[in-house]
């Protein structure tokens, strides 16, 4: 709370929270009636190190593998990302680890603007916010590659499955930049506005379900041969951790 005195800044420290229009403050022998104000600010600068550890990360991955890197980036205009050479370590590598990283960082900043911008009243009684979302979303992804390669393990489809795996994984990470910019945008340029994170969101989902078309399609010989597997697939790996995220941070 700020209080001015003959054009002077006087900080105050209150130790209630009452509620009132007027405080006295006493100066000498003199009584002053002002009106109190009170100034809540919200510090974001915990964010500006979340995007310096996604710049940081991206540009090791950069260092580490040039080509792939570039390859990567090109995926919306060519898919020479998921034919170069070293297939059978493309998930467990330094440079996927990194990719990762940044598409867990990006996308539980978003996710944790929306919870704000729509659940003001959840955002007030939970503490540690973002790192309750980080925590949850990085489960959620580990678990389902986890449980993935056990089907894979299972059925014998190690090699198609490992396939499908990198081509989501990728096409996610890809949609992870999209939204490290929309967060940088959110935060410092449109804070607090609930149309341009919605416009974002229809924006990624839009590219989500393309990208997801796109994959479905190149692989239609095998999902209709094994049409109720797939079905099974669907709602146990792909539906219900949305309805279990959502559940667990609302």
């Amino acid at each position: 709370m700020y209080l001015i005195i003959y054009r002077k800044l006087y900080l105050l420290g209150c130790q209630n929270t009452f509620e009132a229009h007027y405080l006295n403050y006493i100066c000498g022998d003199k009584l002053f009636s002002v009106e109190e104000i009170f100034r809540n600010t919200t510090s974001r600068d915990w964010a500006t190190y979340v995007f310096l550890a996604s710049l940081l990360m991206l540009t090791v991955s950069k260092v580490l593998r040039p080509i792939k890197f570039q390859e990567f980036i090109q995926l919306l205009a060519t898919n020479k990302y998921f034919f170069l050479k070293g297939k059978e370590t493309r998930l467990f590598s330094w440079f996927q680890f990194f990719i990762v990283a940044t598409q867990v960082l990006s996308i539980s900043l978003f996710l944790f603007l929306g919870i704000t911008l729509f659940y003001e009243d959840v955002f007030l009684e939970v503490n540690f916010l973002f790192a309750k979302v980080l925590f949850v979303y990085s489960s959620i992804l580990i678990v389902k590659i986890v449980l993935e390669k056990f089907i894979g393990y299972v059925f014998s489809i190690e090699d198609e499955i490992n396939n499908y795996v990198f081509q989501k994984l990728s096409y996610r990470n890809l949609l992870s930049l999209f939204l490290f910019v929309a967060n940088v945008l959110l935060i410092y340029s449109f804070p607090s506005n609930k149309i341009i994170w919605i416009v974002f969101a229809i924006f990624v989902l839009i590219l989500h379900l393309v990208f997801m078309f796109y994959i479905l399609k190149s692989k239609q010989n095998s999902i209709v041969n094994n049409l109720f597997y797939f079905i099974l697939y669907l709602c146990a790996l792909e539906i219900s951790p949305i309805i279990i995220l959502y559940k667990i941070l609302i």
